[in-house]
């Protein structure tokens, strides 16, 4: 899962990605985006925004790992004869 962080003046936006490429992979059509004079689309599994490319003063993307939800503590339901 990636986190991206755009930030502008004194404030971030922040977005999350389920998307499996690499992180230099990744940021590629990112830097593209700010070298536009259009306002922009970011689209990702989870959210969509719509920005002006020359107020973004930079953009972090961050890797971060997905919980497994089969952990051993989880709690099931078991029928007793």
């Amino acid at each position: 899962m990636k986190i991206i962080k755009i930030f502008q003046d004194k404030q971030h936006i922040e977005m999350s990605d389920d998307n499996n490429d690499s992180l230099e992979e990744y940021i590629k059509p990112l830097c593209e985006l700010m070298k536009s004079n259009n306002i922009k689309v970011i689209q990702t599994t989870s959210s969509v925004l719509a920005i002006r490319p020359s107020k973004i003063n930079g953009i972090l993307v961050l890797e971060k790992e997905k919980k497994n939800t089969n952990d051993s503590d989880e709690d099931f339901i078991r029928d007793e004869e």
